[in-house]
Protein backbone atom coordinates (compact mmCIF):
# COMPACT_ATOMS: atom_id res chain seq x y z
CA UNK A 1 0.00 0.00 0.00
CA UNK A 2 2.96 2.58 1.20
CA UNK A 3 4.31 1.73 -2.56
CA UNK A 4 1.41 2.70 -4.44
CA UNK A 5 0.57 5.41 -2.11
CA UNK A 6 3.69 6.68 -2.29
CA UNK A 7 3.65 6.34 -6.35
CA UNK A 8 0.21 7.87 -6.86
CA UNK A 9 1.81 10.75 -4.56
CA UNK A 10 5.10 11.21 -7.00
CA UNK A 11 2.92 11.69 -10.20
CA UNK A 12 0.78 14.10 -8.60
CA UNK A 13 3.35 16.10 -7.83
CA UNK A 14 4.85 15.96 -11.23
CA UNK A 15 7.57 13.20 -10.38
CA UNK A 16 9.19 10.89 -13.04
CA UNK A 17 11.56 9.08 -11.06
CA UNK A 18 10.98 7.36 -8.22
CA UNK A 19 13.59 5.44 -6.40
CA UNK A 20 11.98 3.30 -3.32
CA UNK A 21 14.22 1.57 -0.48
CA UNK A 22 13.46 -0.85 1.52
CA UNK A 23 14.74 -3.76 4.01
CA UNK A 24 13.36 -6.52 2.39
CA UNK A 25 15.54 -8.06 -0.33
CA UNK A 26 12.92 -10.12 -0.94
CA UNK A 27 10.64 -7.31 -2.48
CA UNK A 28 13.78 -6.11 -4.41
CA UNK A 29 14.45 -9.58 -5.89
CA UNK A 30 10.51 -10.15 -6.47
CA UNK A 31 10.37 -6.55 -8.03
CA UNK A 32 13.18 -7.18 -10.39
CA UNK A 33 12.00 -10.69 -11.28
CA UNK A 34 15.30 -12.21 -9.61
CA UNK A 35 12.21 -14.59 -7.46
CA UNK A 36 9.20 -15.52 -8.33
CA UNK A 37 6.25 -13.77 -6.98
CA UNK A 38 3.83 -15.38 -5.05
CA UNK A 39 0.17 -14.84 -6.40
CA UNK A 40 -0.72 -12.00 -3.99
CA UNK A 41 2.33 -10.35 -4.51
CA UNK A 42 2.56 -11.08 -8.46
CA UNK A 43 -0.70 -9.22 -8.19
CA UNK A 44 0.70 -6.03 -5.77
CA UNK A 45 3.79 -5.79 -8.88
CA UNK A 46 1.16 -5.89 -11.58
CA UNK A 47 -0.85 -2.98 -9.88
CA UNK A 48 2.63 -0.98 -9.60
CA UNK A 49 3.64 -1.76 -13.00
CA UNK A 50 0.78 -0.69 -14.93
CA UNK A 51 1.00 2.83 -12.63
CA UNK A 52 4.14 3.60 -13.46
CA UNK A 53 4.19 2.48 -17.58
CA UNK A 54 0.42 4.30 -17.97
CA UNK A 55 2.03 7.73 -15.79
CA UNK A 56 5.70 6.76 -18.05
CA UNK A 57 7.81 6.66 -14.51
CA UNK A 58 10.80 5.20 -13.84
CA UNK A 59 11.20 3.59 -10.79
CA UNK A 60 13.71 1.61 -8.60
CA UNK A 61 13.42 -0.14 -5.70
CA UNK A 62 16.62 -0.23 -3.99
CA UNK A 63 17.56 -3.00 -0.78
CA UNK A 64 19.34 -1.34 2.29
CA UNK A 65 20.45 -2.87 5.66
CA UNK A 66 17.42 -2.88 8.24
CA UNK A 67 20.46 -1.47 10.56
CA UNK A 68 20.56 1.72 8.51
CA UNK A 69 19.93 4.75 10.40
CA UNK A 70 17.60 6.09 7.37
CA UNK A 71 15.69 2.91 7.68
CA UNK A 72 15.19 3.01 11.29
CA UNK A 73 14.37 6.72 11.26
CA UNK A 74 11.53 5.74 8.44
CA UNK A 75 10.44 3.22 10.47
CA UNK A 76 9.98 5.19 13.44
CA UNK A 77 8.36 8.00 11.20
CA UNK A 78 5.94 5.76 9.75
CA UNK A 79 5.29 3.76 12.91
CA UNK A 80 4.08 7.68 15.08
CA UNK A 81 2.03 8.00 12.04
CA UNK A 82 0.14 4.83 12.17
CA UNK A 83 -0.28 5.60 15.43
CA UNK A 84 -1.43 8.93 15.89
CA UNK A 85 -3.50 8.50 12.80
CA UNK A 86 -1.77 11.38 10.63
CA UNK A 87 -0.81 11.30 7.30
CA UNK A 88 2.58 10.67 5.82
CA UNK A 89 4.04 13.89 4.86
Amino acid sequence: IAVSRAIGWAHDNGHTEIQIFTDSQLVVKQFNKEYRANSSMAGFLMAINKMVNEWNLRLTISWVPRQNKFIQEADAYGRRCIKNGTAIE
